[in-house]
């Protein structure tokens, strides 16, 4: 009894310790270390403490899981398809008619073969969002061509994975530069340069080449990834978060495989008295015979169980009895398992989980709604995000060229060059979950004078431009052949 108050008197005394110190809200947190919290040791590095660590681990294994689940693969290609889409349009708003017939003649030219390997840039965008989802990071390089290229303007955009950028090239350098993990920093902590492979390292270790670095200037090579924190420096994979439990659950899927292919076969078991044995074989129950120095093979007392096959009738020696194994089928819980498994893993990617596994089953109109939103906020973000980064960087590029070369003829370049490179950048639109309802939404909002035809057009993708246009060459057409609707002929 002594031994009992005395603990309580001192539990007592911390306690009131603790709250005259204001520490009660402490212990009551996730700041404790003690109760659940007392062996776990978080690890909080700066942003780039890790990359000389696990970088290259955490981009093979997303690369390597990404070619193993198909949830996964199409989960990048859902998110590819909702933010570049059929691709996202430029609308020059330059004031200038003549710049501007100018570019719309020769920008569709030229996005053909804007891709250094020869591809449209639709396809490069594609690719770049796809390349930053899976490595968590891509690189774009700006390439000058000759002016006899063939190209109408000599220039074009190079994808540079991340592999070819050394994620362990760090050093400091003359004059207050210094690298980290393959980037070139000036004093101001500015960056400056891009110190890539040549080639990309596991070609040149397959193929027997030197692996050689070139150093190319900051101000021609675009870096796309999305920031977690500041001053980071390389990206991660979009799905990082979720890549040991996807792992795992591939692993469970491929033991409930073996469980399944089990259950399918007929298993038996070959029960038996070892007196009987004996007494019918007469042998010695050692199983190992040697002669003449040398041991043989073991000797099975009864039925060999190695020389029972399906579909074979066999002898069984007296006392033996034959025993069917039964092998449960499936676990009562997969379903639920890999759907809440499944779950996480949409989640780390951004989308729901209708959308990430194509099952729909148990949901309502109203949530897939919801979940549909939701997704679209977010795909909103990182286009507007690609646009500004990335997208304004190839228009910039490509005008500058055009002007230089003559492409694109106009006066005083120099001094209003803002006003001639204004850019509307027309990302695709979403398809309605009930196109009646929501098109009645938007007609409303414009009568009542909270939005626009023009931005109505621009949330489906479209110019509103255009539309006019083609509304007017539409009506010339109706008169010049005489098809008038019936609403205007009564």
């Amino acid at each position: 009894m002594v031994k009992t108050k005395t603990k309580s008197f001192f539990g007592m005394a911390a306690t009131a310790l603790g709250r005259a110190l204001s520490l009660e809200p402490l212990f009551n947190t996730g700041g404790s270390n003690g109760g659940s919290q007392m062996f776990y040791s978080p690890r909080n590095g700066g942003p780039n403490a890790n990359l000389r660590a696990g970088f290259a681990r955490m981009r093979s294994y997303s690369r390597d899981i990404t070619r193993k689940i198909p949830e996964l693969d199409d989960g990048y290609d859902t998110r590819v398809a909702n933010i570049i889409g059929c691709g996202i349009r430029a609308i020059s708003m330059c004031q200038d008619d003549d710049v501007r017939h100018q570019i719309k003649t020769i920008w569709p030219i030229w996005c053909k073969n804007a891709d250094y390997d020869g591809w449209d840039i639709s396809s490069m965008d594609r690719l770049l969002i796809r390349e930053a989802d899976e490595a968590g990071e891509v690189f774009l390089r700006r390439v000058y061509l000759p002016q006899n290229c063939g190209l109408i303007v000599p220039i074009q955009f190079q994808i540079i994975e991340s592999e070819n950028l050394d994620h362990t090239y760090t050093m400091p350098l003359d004059n207050g530069r210094y690298i980290i993990a393959g980037v070139e920093y000036d004093s101001k902590d500015k960056v400056v340069a891009y110190h890539f492979w040549k080639n990309n390292p596991e070609n040149v270790n397959v193929l027997g080449m030197t692996k050689t670095r070139i150093r190319v200037p900051a101000e021609d090579v675009c870096h796309w990834f999305e920031r977690k924190r500041a001053g980071q420096v390389r990206g991660t994979p979009r799905a990082h978060s979720g890549q040991m439990q996807m792992r795992d659950l591939m692993m469970y899927e491929e033991n409930e495989l073996e469980r399944k292919k089990n259950s399918s076969a007929t298993y038996a078991t070959i029960t038996s008295t070892e007196s009987s044995i004996m007494s019918e074989l007469g042998t010695s129950p050692d199983p190992f015979m040697v002669e003449d120095g040398e041991e043989k093979a073991p000797q099975h007392l009864g039925t060999d169980p190695n020389q029972v096959s399906k579909g074979m009738l066999i002898h069984l020696y007296p006392g033996e009895k034959l025993e069917e194994t039964k092998v449960a089928e499936t676990d009562s819980n997969y379903d639920a398992y890999v759907c809440a498994k499944n779950r996480s893993h949409a989640k780390s990617l951004g989308l729901s989980y209708e959308s990430y596994t194509g099952d729909m089953r148990g949901n309502s109109y109203s949530g897939i709604r919801v979940a549909k939103n939701l997704e679209e906020t977010k795909f909103g973000v990182v286009q507007d995000a690609f646009i500004q980064k990335v997208k304004d960087f190839v228009w910039t590029s490509w005008f500058d060229c055009a002007v230089m070369c003559g492409a694109i003829k106009v006066c005083d370049y120099r001094a209003r060059r803002y006003e001639f490179i204004r850019v509307n950048w027309q990302a695709p639109g979403w398809k309605y979950i009930n196109p009646l309802q929501e098109i009645n939404a938007t007609a409303a909002e414009i009568n009542a004078g909270i939005s626009t035809r023009t931005i109505a057009a621009a949330a489906r993708g479209r110019d509103f431009e255009e539309i006019q246009a083609q509304l007017k060459r539409e009506k010339e057409l109706e008169n010049r052949y005489g098809n008038i609707p019936q609403e205007q002929s009564s």
